[in-house]
């Protein structure tokens, strides 16, 4: 039963080895745990938090390793009861669909509770549970001018991204090819599609994948002090997360004018665009203060014509925390009302929106809206004392993910 693990095939810290005693006192346990890697010898192994535990009916080496990330192997010395929850032992989000496939690839009957598998293996056998990723990370990695021009001279920048499968390090499979598509907004503006990433193999440290480049990014009018560009992406056919990148000598967002709407839409239309009008901190504490938003609303719809108020629509806000984290939905619009002369409209308003951590000056949020059922479109709103993105380390993935 061939084995092979180390630094070398996943380039994560090495792991650790221990003897300990059998709780049963019948004898010693050999013990191997890494970041993507658990080797255990003994009649039976419980891991602490409980994402892997296994019964033999004599002494077992058991092995669970996952270093391409959405592919755990499972090999064990001795027939064993092997009981793992997969999501938490390579740390993924979610999971959909599991299965325990054989080396010849058929399934091996398992009792799924949760995200639980428990399933029985042989002895000297090999098995392989895949983990389907029903979402991706996509990360902006780098905008960078062209010329290396400072921001008030720069045309034109280079913008960089990798993928990620969701919640992990691993990079997704090299061999996907499907569109990634880069999204910018011009201060509040509503954002726009702007070009599609060219994907090319990258490496580093001994690995190969995907990136994806979007080269040539109008930048020319952040040259004006008083402009800022949001950028954010979207993969065809996967949703997931995306992070969020400034673009601009100052990337706050100041309360803009309020929209006025033109007139009063009788039906829902299939696009709509979803803005942002106002993100006031409770008692007006200053950005550095507040913890708490009281109130963000948005009433228009594409061309500034709500939808009527008999149309349900679910609004959601999603932010992005920090110059570099991933963007998480955070509240779903309440539903009211506002009159503006004669016109009466819905809008929805998001209470009590967590901003505590933009109380630390290094710390930033970006909002954006969602809408349920529709196409949609968002500004992208800024808060924090300073929005900037402040260009971080960039990412070296710990695996490359398994494409099957």
């Amino acid at each position: 039963m061939p084995i092979s693990h180390g630094t070398g095939s996943s380039f994560l810290p090495a792991g650790k080895f221990s003897v300990e005693a059998e709780a049963t006192g019948s004898g010693l346990r050999h013990l191997y745990t890494a970041p993507d890697a658990v080797f255990a010898a003994g009649p039976s192994y419980t891991e602490p938090g409980g994402r892997f535990s296994f019964e033999a009916s004599s002494v077992a080496q058991v092995f669970v390793y996952w270093p391409k990330g959405n592919i755990i192997s499972i090999a064990s010395t001795a027939p064993a009861r092997i009981r793992i929850s997969p999501g938490a032992l390579v740390g993924a989000r979610s999971v959909k669909d599991l299965a325990v496939l054989k080396v010849d690839g058929t399934t091996l009957p398992a009792q799924r509770q949760g995200d639980v598998l428990t399933f029985a293996v042989e002895a000297g056998q090999s098995y392989r549970l895949r983990i389907a990723a029903p979402a991706l990370d996509a990360r902006i990695e780098i905008v960078w001018p062209q010329g290396n021009k400072p921001m008030n001279q720069a045309e034109r920048a280079n913008i960089g991204a990798y993928l990620f499968q969701p919640g992990l390090s691993a990079a997704v499979c090299l061999d996907l090819a499907a569109p990634v598509r880069r999204w910018r907004a011009l201060n509040n503006g509503v954002e726009e599609q702007a070009g599609v990433g060219q994907r090319r193999v990258a490496r580093a440290r001994g690995m190969a994948f995907s990136a994806w480049d979007f080269n040539g990014a109008d930048v020319a009018a952040a040259r004006d002090s008083r402009n800022k560009y949001y950028f954010r992406l979207s993969v065809d056919g996967f949703p997931g997360r995306t992070s969020i990148w400034s673009h601009g000598e100052d990337a706050r967002t100041y309360v803009p004018e309020p929209d006025v709407p033109a007139g009063i839409l009788a039906s829902p239309p299939k696009e709509v665009d979803a803005k942002i009008e106002v993100v006031w901190p409770h008692d007006n504490l200053p950005v550095d203060k507040a913890t708490r938003v009281q109130r963000g609303r948005l009433p228009l719809p594409k061309r500034y014509a709500p939808i009527g108020s008999g149309q349900l629509v679910s609004y959601r806000a999603t932010l992005a925390l920090s110059q570099h984290g991933f963007e998480g939905e955070v509240a779903v619009g309440q539903r009211t009302t506002k009159k503006i002369g004669e016109k009466v409209f819905p809008v929805w308003e998001f209470n009590n929106v967590d901003v505590k951590a933009a109380t630390d000056r290094l710390n930033k949020y970006y909002f954006r809206i969602t809408v349920d059922g529709v196409a949609s479109r968002s500004n992208i709103w800024s808060h924090g004392a300073d929005a900037r993105t402040y260009f971080p380390q960039q990412d070296v993935p710990t695996a490359v993910g398994a494409c099957n």
